[in-house]
Parts: C-alpha cells; sequence; structure tokens
C-alpha cells in the first residue's frame, strides 16, 4: 500500500510554513499567475523558489495550481511560465485546462500533472480518460461517497486525491457559472465571488416565498471527516487535502496537526477518538457547522447552513443580562472563554470579571460579565468565533524559525592520529554529505576526546530540520581537537545536504520558450466560409411537436433531445419528420448511471450530445457520434483538438468566452470537429446534489425521495437584486440552476458566424412549446434571409427583449 499522504493548503509563505512544521507530507499552492484561488496570497517567482526550496530540505512535495482555464491569447505566456516552474523543481502542476495539459505532456513528458477537482472528475469513466492523457493524479469531485472512491480507486491506474476537510462547494466545481454570469467574475478563472454565499429566496410558481429558517439557502456546511480516518486510509485514496489556501496560516497548522496525528494513530490502531480536543479544536479554528458531506452519505438539510455563511464558531452560552449604563454583558458559560477571545457579537474579550475579581480564564458552568457596548437581547445565543489560546499554540507550532518536524539522519565520524577528520551525514533518501575537518587530529596532552563530546557537538542541530538516530564512530583513543573544528564540519555536512534536499528532479532543461508555441495549428480552417448549421435543444416531446410543425425540418439540422425517459417516443417524432435526433445525456453521470447510457446506445440512436470526459469516451469507443456540451469549458484550440482527437464530431465553446476570443480559436483551429456556441437560452449556471425545493419545501431534508419529488421546474431563486433563476432537474434529480436570462444573439448571428462558429445551438429546454416554436422559426428564417430579421422575427424579438434577455459574455468576457 502506498504512503497516504496530508496534503495541505499554502495560501501564503507564512502559511505554508505551517503546514510543514505541523506535519504536512505535501502541500499545494498558487503562483501569481494562472491559479484557481485569485485572491488568495498566492507565490510571485522569487517566493515560490524559496518555497520549493524550503520544502524540498524538509521532505515536502510541492503542487502547484495552475488550475484555471487559458485563453488562447495567453498560451504563450502559459508556456512561458511552464517552463519555469519545470525548471523551479516544483513536484506536479494541477491542472483543469485539458487544452493545456496535452501541451504539458507534449513538450515536458517527465513533468507529472494532476487533474484538478476543477475538470468534474466523478466517475471511472472520466477518470480513464484523464489517465490515457496521461495524468498520474485524479483530484476527484466532492460528491462521491467513500464507496465510489474506492471502486474509482480499486480499477484505475492514477493515484486518487479527495477533500477530507473545509469548504464545500455546492455546485460540481468546474460546472459552475454563476459567479461568472451576474457579476463577471470566473470560477473557472480564479476568480469566484462565491454566489453560494448569499441569501436568496425560494419562490413558488404562485409567487409565495417559501418559509426557509434562514435565508443562506445555498450555503453549505464545511466538511470534517477527521473521526472517519479510518475509513478513509481504506478507500484507495493515497492523498487526504485539505482546503483552505484563503484561511489563514493557524488554521492551516491546527487543521494539518489534527490529520496527521489522526493518520499516524490509525496505523498503530489507535482512534482519533481517543482524544476529543482534536475535533474541538477543529471547531474552534473555523466552521460553517460540519458535515461529513457526500462522502459518508449526509444529503440535502445535513450539508447546508441556511444560518450563516461564514464562521460559526463554538457555542458559549446566552446572554443573562446586558447593563447598558455599567456597559457589562453577563453570560453563563457553558464553554471557556479567555482573554483575546473573538465572540459572535463582533467584539474580542478584555477583561472577565466575577464580582471584583478581574482574571484571564473562566470555565463552563461559570457566570461572568465582560465590557461591552452594542446590542445584545437576553437570552440571545453567543458563539466563539475565534480562540486566544489555540490561535497563540497554533502560532507557536510554526513561528520564529521553529524546526518542529525532523529529518532522521545517519552520523559516522571518522578521526585517526593525524589525519584529517572526516564526518558523514545520511538520511533516508540515501543523500550522503561528507565534511572534512580543517585540522588533523593530534595526541592529546591531558584530556582526550570522547565519543560522548563528538556526539554532543553533532546533535546542536536545533536551528535545523535534522536530528541524528544513529550514530557511528571510527575514534581513536587519546586524540585531541578542537571542538569547532567538530561544529565547523556539522554545519558544513549540514549545508550540503540541504542543497542535495533542494532539488528533487536533477537533469530538468529548458525545452525553449520559442520552439514550442504552435497552438495546434498553423493557419486554421477559415472563418465563417459556409452557411452556418442550427441545432435545436429541447427537453420533452410538446417541445419537439411544436417545433417540428411549425419549422422546416430542413432548416435544423439537429436536435438535441434531453428527456432519456420519452427517447423511444421523440425518435419516432423526429423519423416521422425526417429531422435528426442527439440524445443529450445529463452533464453529470456517475459510475451506476452508465449502465443506462450503454442500454441506450441500442435503442436506435447513434448520436450523442455529451457533458463530461467520460461519456465521450463511452460513446466514441462504441462507435457512436459524440457532440460535446459546453460543461467541457473548451477556451482554446488545443481543448478542441484534444477532444477532436477522442473522436467528438462537434465541441460547443465555453459561454465565457467573447466573439473576439472565439475568434482567436478559430483561426488556430485545425481540428475535424466543428465548432459549436449557444446563441439562444439560459445558460445552466450550477448543477447540484443539493435540492433547495425538496429540502426547503419537499420531504428530502435528509435523503433524496425521487418519487416524491417537488422540483417541477416552476420554482425559483431569488437574489437580494431581485433576479430571479429557474430550479430544474435532471434524470437523476440533481438540481439545475439557470441564469435569470436568457442568452439571444437573433440581431448579431453575422457576428456569431464570421467569429468561426460552425453550428448555432438554441435552447429552448426551459420555454413553453408555443414560444419555443417561434424562437426556432425566427432564428431559422434570420439566416435564411442573410441575416435580417423579418417582421415576425422582429416581434419575437420584441417579446424575448420585454421578457429579459442578455448577450451573456459575447461582448463583456470575462477576466
Amino acid at each position: 500500500m502506498k504512503k497516504i499522504e496530508i496534503l495541505s493548503p499554502a495560501g501564503s509563505f507564512e502559511a505554508m510554513i505551517a503546514a510543514v512544521q505541523n506535519g504536512a507530507d505535501a502541500v499545494y499552492l498558487g503562483g501569481s499567475e494562472f491559479s484557481a484561488r485569485a485572491f488568495a496570497g498566492n507565490f510571485g517567482r522569487e517566493e515560490l523558489l524559496k518555497a520549493i526550496e524550503y520544502c524540498h530540505i524538509r521532505g515536502v512535495k510541492v503542487y502547484l495550481t495552475v488550475n484555471t482555464l487559458v485563453k488562447e491569447a495567453e498560451i504563450e505566456k502559459f508556456i512561458e511560465y511552464v517552463e519555469f516552474l519545470y525548471e523551479s523543481d516544483i513536484d506536479a502542476l494541477i491542472l483543469q485546462d485539458i487544452g493545456m495539459a496535452s501541451l504539458v505532456r507534449r513538450h515536458w513528458p517527465d513533468f507529472e500533472i494532476h487533474a484538478s477537482t476543477q475538470m468534474s472528475a466523478h466517475s471511472l469513466e472520466d477518470v480513464r480518460l484523464l489517465e490515457s492523457m496521461g495524468f498520474s493524479r485524479v483530484v476527484l469531485s466532492r460528491e462521491l461517497s467513500i464507496e465510489e472512491i474506492s471502486h474509482i480507486s480499486k480499477n484505475c491506474g492514477v493515484e486518487i486525491e479527495i477533500f477530507v476537510h473545509g469548504a464545500l462547494c455546492i455546485c460540481y466545481s468546474g460546472q459552475c457559472l454563476m459567479s461568472s454570469m451576474i457579476g463577471g467574475r470566473s470560477g473557472n478563472r480564479g476568480r469566484c465571488a462565491q454566489p453560494c454565499r448569499r441569501e436568496y429566496s425560494l419562490i413558488r410558481a404562485d409567487g409565495s416565498k417559501v418559509n426557509a429558517k434562514g435565508s443562506y439557502l445555498m450555503s453549505p456546511q464545511d466538511v470534517c471527516t477527521a473521526d472517519e480516518i479510518a475509513r478513509l486510509a481504506e478507500s484507495g485514496a493515497v492523498s487526504l487535502k485539505i482546503e483552505g489556501r484563503m484561511k489563514r496560516p493557524e488554521y492551516v497548522a491546527v487543521v494539518t496537526k489534527i490529520y496527521k496525528k489522526a493518520l499516524e494513530r490509525h496505523a498503530r490502531g489507535e482512534s482519533i477518538l481517543a482524544d476529543r480536543q482534536y475535533i474541538k479544536d477543529l471547531y474552534s479554528i473555523f466552521n460553517r457547522g460540519f458535515t461529513k458531506g457526500y462522502l459518508f452519505g449526509k444529503v440535502n438539510a445535513q450539508i447546508i447552513n441556511t444560518l450563516k455563511p461564514s464562521n460559526a464558531g463554538v457555542y458559549l452560552g446566552e446572554v443573562a443580562y446586558y447593563d447598558r449604563q455599567r456597559k457589562k454583558l453577563g453570560i453563563k458559560l457553558e464553554d471557556g472563554l479567555s482573554k483575546g477571545d473573538g465572540l459572535s457579537l463582533g467584539v474580542s474579550v478584555g477583561r472577565i470579571l466575577t464580582g471584583r475579581i478581574i482574571k484571564d480564564h473562566a470555565y463552563a458552568g461559570e457566570s461572568i460579565e465582560i465590557d461591552f457596548i452594542g446590542e445584545a437581547a437576553d437570552g440571545e445565543k453567543i458563539y466563539k468565533t475565534s480562540n486566544a489560546s489555540l490561535l497563540k499554540s497554533a502560532g507557536q507550532s510554526y513561528e520564529n524559525g521553529i524546526e518542529s518536524v525532523k529529518i532522521q539522519l545517519s552520523a559516522r565520524f571518522e578521526a585517526m592520529l593525524g589525519e584529517y577528520p572526516k564526518l558523514t551525514l545520511t538520511d533516508s533518501d540515501g543523500n550522503k554529505a561528507s565534511a572534512q575537518g580543517s585540522k588533523a587530529a593530534e595526541k592529546a596532552l591531558k584530556v582526550s576526546l570522547s565519543e560522548q563530546k563528538v556526539k554532543e557537538q553533532l546533535e546542536k542541530l536545533g536551528n535545523t530540520p535534522y536530528s541524528i538516530n544513529d550514530f557511528h564512530m571510527a575514534l581513536e583513543e587519546g586524540l585531541s581537537m578542537p571542538v569547532s573544528i567538530i561544529n565547523e564540519m556539522r554545519r558544513e555536512a549540514v549545508e550540503q545536504l540541504n542543497d542535495m534536499r533542494a532539488v528533487r528532479h536533477r537533469g530538468r532543461t529548458s525545452r525553449g520558450v520559442s520552439a514550442i508555441y504552435e497552438a495546434g495549428a498553423s493557419g486554421g480552417k477559415g472563418l465563417g466560409k459556409n452557411s452556418p448549421k442550427l441545432r435545436v435543444k429541447v427537453r420533452n416531446a410538446e417541445q419537439l411537436k411544436a417545433v417540428l410543425g411549425s419549422t422546416n425540418f430542413k432548416d435544423i439540422e439537429m436536435i438535441y433531445y434531453e428527456s432519456i425517459e420519452e427517447l423511444a417516443d421523440a425518435i419516432e417524432i423526429a423519423s416521422a419528420a425526417g429531422a435528426r435526433l442527439v440524445c443529450s445525456l445529463p452533464r453529470i453521470m456517475r459510475n451506476w448511471e452508465y449502465s443506462g447510457f450503454k442500454r441506450l446506445m441500442g435503442s436506435g440512436i447513434a448520436d450523442f450530445q455529451t457533458g463530461s470526459l467520460g461519456q465521450l469516451r463511452v460513446a466514441c469507443e462504441n462507435g457512436m457520434t459524440a457532440h460535446t456540451d459546453y460543461s467541457l469549458n473548451v477556451f482554446n484550440s488545443f481543448s478542441v483538438n484534444v477532444l477532436s482527437g477522442y473522436g467528438a464530431k462537434t465541441v460547443c465553446l465555453s459561454p465565457e468566452l467573447r466573439l473576439d476570443e472565439i475568434s482567436e480559436i478559430a483561426e488556430r483551429n485545425e481540428a475535424d470537429a466543428e465548432l459549436e456556441a449557444l446563441a439562444y437560452g439560459r445558460v445552466q449556471l450550477m448543477i447540484s446534489e443539493y435540492c433547495p425545493v425538496g429540502t426547503l419545501d419537499g420531504s428530502c431534508g435528509e435523503s433524496r425521495k425521487k418519487a416524491a419529488c417537488k422540483n417541477d421546474s416552476t420554482y425559483l431563486l431569488e437574489d437580494q437584486k431581485g433576479e430571479r433563476f429557474p430550479v430544474s432537474k435532471d434524470g437523476s434529480c440533481r438540481s439545475i440552476i439557470y441564469n435569470s436570462k436568457a442568452v439571444c444573439m437573433l440581431d448579431h448571428l453575422e457576428e456569431m458566424h464570421s467569429s468561426g462558429v460552425d453550428v448555432l445551438r438554441i435552447d429552448i429546454s426551459l420555454e413553453e412549446p408555443k414560444l419555443a416554436a417561434e424562437i426556432v422559426k425566427a432564428y431559422a428564417s434570420t439566416i435564411k434571409n442573410g441575416y435580417r430579421l423579418d417582421a415576425k422575427a422582429l416581434e419575437v424579438y420584441a417579446s424575448l427583449k420585454e421578457q429579459g434577455i442578455t448577450k451573456g459574455h459575447y461582448y463583456r468576457g470575462v477576466e
């Protein structure tokens, strides 16, 4: 069995030190470029080099996040940055962009790459495709259960990494466009504005609001699995990842130490529960409420915290009274309190008073007073949101150059009369550092040098990351030697050892940046040479009938059909009309759902719209025709080339791209696949295993009851600005949240086509059948009329504009 790794976050140099000094086996951090946590401290190039050296000397690996989507215009800069990282001795890159992953594998084949959780790998089939691309590790989606993780680990040839502690995303990572669409800050570009932590109301079809306890309807609790360390260790995952690159160093210190100790206890056959203080410390350092998450079967109300999106703290007690005149707050404590602790009332504790006695600490059961100016009601619950003593002890574990974790060395000291003494230090990796004394050993006139004295001097390694646990002496009796020479030898050997350990990957040489940038093409296929193709996405048979009944089927090249339950009827309807039907698969397909996919391939349909890498792999390996959806986050021509290489006939581009950025892709695209873009429809902003409808207005609070599902696609999430986002679901009862406005490019179709888009997609899956048919007819007639809107098309456009439409990112883009 491979050693299980504790992987800790490092959002700053100080946090990196905190992780290393508290037992992390590896750290993940972001550079100042291409990192998915653009608002973390991150590391400039000089600081990054120092961080790598610091970690490597101490036996800790460094994984660098280059896990954002890369635009065509940024590829040359990306290549230069990877070249720098390669030469810097980074142990592995964490990547999201499949195009950039293919580039790295091609030009730096010995550079280890890990698939970010932003790649949405949630099935064995996803992992197998990533393995075939050359990834050595895959970070699985947080939604998977421990059983699924075990199944994947046993049936693939890559390492598996899982998140075990910290913040949860309510949406599958890599599938969230909400921050991007409502505020222009793309989570896929490292700038997530955390819209899931904002306040919302859930609105029924009749306009009434669901009475929810709290207003943070999309804000999940933090995951905490320290007391499940045994099951985690036996899951087959080799890396247990702690979330938190935006957290303070003390947080990193506390959480790293606890998970490391838990893993060590498990290895010794002990239980983490032997010390409940560990779990209490996890609550104290930061929590939004804790859940064991999807890992251990928790769903809906068991993962959400509608009351507070930030640190919940630890329950301290209730307000006994508030004396405004004396400016004193009385509290009956149910937990300990210390001077300097932070409270949910927005204050830091100064004096603690019991009668006339002033003290720094008080204990559970005591009634105390604190100085207070503000607002507080009798009986109000108070929470301790920061623990001064815990923060202090956490800081002491890594501050002031302390070396808390020691590397064991073997030492050999040799000294013979008339010869120069020699010291050899050897570490467990086989590195050997040797130092020779500056003066030959002499015969002692009085007190001779003893082995004990040599040992004492060599053990003076306090300010280094080393300790000696194995001594070998070849010391001739009756010798004399200044202690200063032994000390010099020790220092020299340690410096040599540091130099050896600092470089883990010897032999890395420059690949030459100028020779690398090819962008997968030399001139592309030309822009807008042929008429654009029109494809329509519908959800059900009613929409399908309406569209085919009002539009010449020859004007529509293909129809993407979503409702798998009604697929047989849809095939019949389309066949009768002479239309080509494509089965639109759900974006998320877990391991057990692939059996249904394989049955579909024998149902008389040969075209599939694929929303995941695994679906693409299975479809093409079984001789089906695949058209990839925008959920695959294609941002550059390299990604187009990768998907085309796996068999995709159509590649839908990300809706986060501007038209000029699409042009840049098209100009360099020589792949066989056609380029598709959304010309009409509501963008799917989130897909989630959490159902706000069933949780807040149904009977699915602690389990998913598909038969009793109330999500009939009529509910809306309303934000504080009054924007309303439709809440729907897929065939497996996953929630899908759509944008409040539909993208409508009816009046800009010529620009879309001339930018290099081969296929214009009209998504009417949320529209009433009559309007759906009118929209499709308007688009078809506009294309036939040379992009001129006729009277009926203008009428449709005016109606849509009145309802509220958007141009999406086609003109504004994302940073």
